[in-house]
């Protein structure tokens, strides 16, 4: 949810889409949920339960009720274009298969992070370090994989 938030409200900011057509009833539902497959999580049975959601961002605070989203847009102008990615939790199938393009996927979002995951290992020219247990990677194009390995550790740091 909160990447969907984000998301919505960095396309009010570039001017990707417009704020009364993000508002028109049960397309947050339709559109945005379901993209992520999120469409059932919410409920309208009586006053007492009922699905109520509230993001305030930087640039807009963004209401979900009675299958309605409301949008308020902030005064303060200081934002900064994020880049948003929603990573489904389908995610670590493509660790188990030989070549997860060839794979039949019917979500739309893992469609869209395989895709943003290849790219990004495309931009990999060089061993890097990441910054969770000393671990570096690098990108093998020939294979197609990604290598990792424990980065030697300097004497005196101690863990």
């Amino acid at each position: 949810m909160i990447s969907t938030f984000v998301w919505i409200e960095k396309a009010l900011v570039r001017g990707d889409y417009d704020k009364d057509w993000l508002e028109v009833k049960g397309r947050f539902k339709s559109k945005f949920l379901k993209y992520h497959r999120l469409e059932d999580y919410t409920v309208n049975l009586d006053s007492f339960y009922k699905t109520q959601l509230e993001y305030i961002g930087d640039a807009y605070r963004i209401k979900y009720e009675n299958d309605e989203l409301s949008i308020f847009e902030k005064s303060n102008g200081n934002y900064q274009l994020p880049q948003i990615m929603y990573v489904p939790a389908e995610r670590n199938f493509i660790a188990y298969v030989k070549n997860p393009k060839e794979l039949k996927l019917s979500s739309d979002s893992m469609i869209e992070f395989l895709t943003e995951f290849d790219n990004a290992k495309r931009e990999i020219n060089e061993n890097i370090v990441l910054p969770i247990n000393n671990v570096d990677i690098e990108y093998d194009r020939l294979k197609d994989v990604l290598k990792g390995a424990v980065a030697i550790c300097p004497k005196n740091i101690r863990f």
